[in-house]
């Protein structure tokens, strides 16, 4: 993924220097790129981004990190010549503050997406390995933003951990998103108490600022 982001990036023509965002996953991959092309990263924005550890220390207090989510794809992998992925997809709901566009066109890739999630999630061990040697950022202007709201009693019941568990959960999110600032001389921490893991849907105006102040922090002339 780091590959072919950099190939686009070649290819459409872009000039470095970029300010990479990541989202979840996207987090890592940032890494990754910055530690293959580090001449081409100035900054970064990690929004509610993976740490390296995560998993390992969500099974160290007792939470599981079976992936049910890529069972679930591979049985819609398996029918999705039937038509049936399309449909369901198509009748497909937003999420809370998402866009009605973005969820539409989430809706309409699904089905051609299938097999490429389901490569990703496969390979997430291996991403965060790699990622896992990629933490040191220099004094790269880095903005770290922490989802801290609450998960509802739904959102306990889709992922299976109880309200104490998602407590503990939430608390070492806080401390491993610590972590990740800490990565660059130059990191700070937005932690967000009223924003889901998708923040660019409950807060695109943080999500915004942060950009904005890492690319003003990189256009800025050096201070001799």
């Amino acid at each position: 993924m780091a590959e072919d982001l950099h190939a686009a990036l070649a290819a459409g023509g872009e000039k470095a220097p970029f300010v990479l965002v990541g989202h979840s996953l996207g987090g890592p991959i940032s890494l990754i790129y910055t530690r293959r092309y580090g001449d081409q990263v100035a900054g970064l924005v990690m929004v509610d981004a993976s740490h390296p550890d995560q998993f390992a220390r969500f099974r160290a207090i007792g939470i599981s990190t079976e992936n049910v989510a890529l069972k679930a794809l591979i049985v819609a992998a398996s029918l999705s010549w039937t038509g049936v992925v399309r449909a369901l997809a198509g009748d497909g709901k937003p999420m809370p503050n998402q866009p009605l566009e973005a969820a539409r066109a989430q809706n309409a890739w699904t089905p051609r997406s299938i097999s490429g999630a389901i490569i990703e999630m496969n390979a997430i061990d291996t991403i965060l390995a790699e990622a896992s040697t990629a933490r040191d950022l220099g004094d790269r202007p880095l903005v770290v933003l922490t989802a801290m709201k609450p998960m509802t009693a739904a959102e306990r019941k889709a992922v299976g951990v109880t309200e104490a568990q998602a407590g503990k959960q939430k608390e070492l999110w806080l401390e491993m998103h610590q972590d990740e600032t800490r990565w660059s001389t130059a990191g700070r921490q937005i932690v967000l108490t009223d924003a889901s893991h998708h923040i660019q849907f409950d807060r695109p105006d943080v999500v915004i600022s942060a950009v904005a102040d890492v690319v003003a922090v990189v256009r800025a002339p050096a201070v001799k």
